[in-house]
């Protein structure tokens, strides 16, 4: 089964539910780019990183993530703002070396299910969209 989700339905989906504007656009079959605006001290900066899907596995995804170390503070202390907002996402979240982040969703209490009957394929991308490619269980 393929499931195809429109980078402007995320990005509608990402503003109604946590009022942040980030905008996809794709770069490859594997990599895609996210533009946010962050605030830097008193002023908004506009950032872009690339987001290269590496690895899919039944129950997991690692992604890496390109930027300098401005980017990797802003990202760190993302991941650690939604860790502390959503305490499932701590154990199912882990960042590695080189800019790897793991996502494990048979550690996530909400997603539990979702692979307990799904087994994850592969993440393709297309110029405006996503695809999740997976099997029944």
């Amino acid at each position: 089964m393929i499931l195809s989700i429109s980078f402007a339905e995320l990005h509608k989906y990402i503003s109604d539910h946590y009022k942040k504007d980030f905008s996809f656009s794709y770069v490859s079959e594997k990599e895609f780019t996210v533009t946010f605006t962050q605030r830097v001290l008193i002023k908004d900066v506009h950032l872009s990183v690339n987001i290269h899907i590496d690895e899919v596995k039944p129950s997991e995804v690692v992604i890496t993530y390109k930027g300098g170390m401005a980017l990797d503070m802003i990202i760190s202390g993302a991941l650690s703002l939604l860790k502390d907002k959503l305490a499932e996402l701590a154990q199912g979240i882990t960042t590695e070396e080189n800019h790897h982040i793991r996502i494990n969703l048979a550690k996530m209490e909400k997603a539990k299910a979702i692979v307990k009957n799904l087994s994850l394929e592969d993440i393709l991308l297309e110029p405006e969209s996503l695809k999740v490619k997976a099997a029944l269980k």
